[in-house]
């Protein structure tokens, strides 16, 4: 056996129950490993039994033969436990490592565990070799069946490993670019680093004389991993990025070659090409794994240089440098989690927005602190328009600078812009009543200096964007409350019941949102004022089950959450987008395993809040405890 593939595995026969069956049984194995179950008398009815089993339970079972047979051919499985079947398996059977790994590859299935025959594949060069030659042409004609690269791959190393020389197969290889391109992603399979480093030169010259891209970037990536002399490789690569080609691969390539190999007469030049190709990459790439590398080699570039050339470089390199932020949603509060973003301007900005409320919620970037009031009231007043959902919620406006989708929970949307000039800009949730409580604000700056500054004070949101409130409470409001029941100003009632978002969910004289009941009699439910306004600051103190968001947990973990709309013995009708036409989702009682009602109203608290002037609110529950009726006696 390979000394590379080997375990303390030692073969031991099966208690009585599983006198069938062999086991390799690793010397250091836990002792409470259990012997396969009584009833499976044949390796088929073994075989149909663990596949039903996951992995983990799998790896309960001493290492009966039908056990090391589920860990060769089932994804999920690590490489040490495949090896430990695989040495198994071969004393078993009295067989050769490669026979077994053909025979494995064999059962399974191309279509579906292409991962399966990779990992496989990777073990044939690990594997003792010395009965190679005699099953190439099976492993070949296996190859040319399932179509399968890493196949291919391993047979193309294992060859390399068994004749001791590269010279056959890489002469093969270069007949056509993709079998070169391939034999190249496939020397991570090589180990022996003999090879390898007789490799080097050949590889070295295919970076350097290929016109192939795909060919050139596989020899790259290919070449860094190599043995060899890397300041040569630096040469080449610097080489590719002065002449354009290629640039982001050769700069990840050179990122990974220490820097005493670094040719320091080449770093000017070499640092200009990666500013240049790092700002023409998108905010996205700049942010990705790719970029952040790109990045991290300009900051050591810049390390190397004569001061003046590294200053000009940080600072190029900072402007480029995107400025991120991620925002969430605070579950059950209607709020964002990140209220203040500062920026400076002219740079990239990047929002990572995610929602993991049990609401659907945008955001929506302004152009000015007044647009969050206005742009809530338009969105607001989207509701009569049957494609305000398709729009998500976003008013046509030119208010809106920027906004993400519309997202359910659990979802994640992105936003990036490059900074505009400085100022304050609001950000909101659009979705119908959300916008007078769940925003915040912007502020973009001028300089770094003025964005170091800026960061270090505690400005809250509602000082940025010049919102004024008033932590009203029922006794305070209360004292006063018989000042409702005459003086009142209709038309300043009906403008605050929309400017307070309660239009945006409710429902008054017909018109308004479907998202809580109807107001317009609300007075039959409340019977005084002072009983709606102690609603109105305490919405969760009672919730209404027709509106109440549940959360159901079914027999197969799905997770489900919407309003009740019916509920019989047999099953429970869920609609789980309520601001939208949708088919109902319909779970059968006995699959539900958990049942859980939102003890926090969907209305949010501190509504109130934004109305600074007390006689307001009253004008408010004036409008609403007369079911808008200007002639009520309220309002004589």
């Amino acid at each position: 056996m390979h000394p590379i593939i080997r375990t303390s595995a030692s073969v031991v026969l099966l208690s009585a129950i599983t006198t069938l069956f062999l086991s390799a049984q690793d010397d250091t194995a836990e002792p409470q490993l259990k012997p396969l179950p009584r009833f499976l008398r044949s390796a088929k009815l073994a075989d149909r039994y663990l596949q039903t089993r996951d992995i983990d339970e799998i790896l309960k079972f001493e290492r009966a033969e039908p056990v090391c047979i589920q860990f060769l051919k089932r994804s999920g499985v690590e490489e040490r436990h495949r090896i430990e079947a695989l040495n198994a398996i071969v004393k078993l059977r009295g067989s050769d490592e490669l026979t077994e790994l053909i025979a494995a590859i064999k059962t399974v299935d191309s279509d579906k565990d292409t991962e399966v025959i990779a990992e496989l594949a990777a073990l044939i060069p690990k594997a003792d070799l010395e009965s190679f030659p005699a099953k190439r042409s099976a492993l070949a004609e296996l190859a040319t069946k399932l179509d399968s690269i890493p196949l291919r791959q391993a047979i193309a190393v294992s060859a390399m490993k068994a004749s001791g020389s590269v010279d056959e197969t890489w002469n093969a290889a270069t007949e056509s670019e993709a079998s070169l391109s391939e034999l190249l992603d496939g020397l991570k399979l090589l180990d022996d680093q003999k090879l390898l480093r007789d490799l080097f030169a050949r590889v070295q010259a295919t970076v350097a004389d290929a016109q192939d891209d795909t060919l050139r970037a596989t020899a790259i990536r290919t070449l860094v991993t190599l043995p060899g002399d890397q300041a040569s490789t630096f040469t080449v690569l610097a080489n590719l990025v002065r002449d354009g080609k290629l640039v982001g691969t050769c700069l990840n390539a050179i990122e990974q070659i220490p820097e005493q190999s670094w040719d320091r007469s080449r770093l000017n030049d070499l640092s200009q090409g990666a500013i240049k190709h790092f700002a023409s990459l998108s905010i996205s790439d700049r942010a990705s794994d790719s970029g952040k590398r790109t990045l991290a080699l300009l900051t050591r570039l810049a390390d190397s240089l004569p001061s003046d050339a590294a200053g000009r470089l940080k600072e190029q390199t900072r402007l480029l440098a995107v400025q991120k932020f991620r925002v969430t949603t605070l579950p059950e509060k209607m709020l964002y989690d990140v209220t203040v973003m500062v920026v400076e301007t002219g740079r990239p900005v990047r929002i990572e927005f995610r929602n993991d409320d049990i609401m659907p919620h945008n955001l929506v970037v302004g152009t000015e602190p007044a647009a969050r009031v206005e742009l809530g009231l338009m969105a607001d007043e989207m509701q009569a328009d049957p494609n305000s959902l398709a729009k998500g919620y976003i008013p046509d406006s030119p208010l809106v600078m920027h906004a993400s989708k519309l997202i359910y929970p659990e979802n994640t949307d992105v936003i990036e812009f490059i900074a505009p000039a400085p100022g304050i800009y609001p950000y909101v949730c659009t979705f119908p009543g959300h916008w007078s409580k769940m925003y915040g604000a912007i502020r973009i700056v001028a300089d770094q200096d003025t964005l170091q500054l800026a960061q270090a004070e505690t400005k809250s949101a509602d000082d940025l964007l010049g919102i004024r409130k008033v932590e009203w409470d029922f006794d305070t409001l209360a004292k006063d409350i018989a000042d409702v029941e005459s003086g009142r100003d209709f038309t300043k009632g009906k403008r605050w019941f929309k400017q307070a978002s309660c239009f945006s969910c409710h429902k008054f004289k017909g018109e308004g949102g479907i998202v809580g009941p109807d107001l317009t009699a609300i007075s039959e439910k409340h019977k005084t004022a002072a009983e709606l306004l102690q609603h109105i600051i305490e919405p969760s103190k009672t919730i209404d089950d027709k509106f109440a968001m549940v959360t159901i947990i079914d027999a197969d973990g799905h997770v489900y959450r919407g309003l009740v709309v019916e509920r019989s013995d047999e099953e429970l009708v869920l609609n789980e987008k309520p601001t939208e036409s949708c088919e109902p989702t319909i779970i059968r009682i006995e699959n539900i395993e958990d049942e859980t009602k939102s003890t926090i109203s969907a209305m949010p608290e501190k509504l109130l809040n934004t109305i600074v002037e007390k006689s307001d609110i009253y004008d408010l529950l004036a409008y609403l405890m007369s079911g808008g009726n200007e002639s009520d006696r309220r309002f004589q």
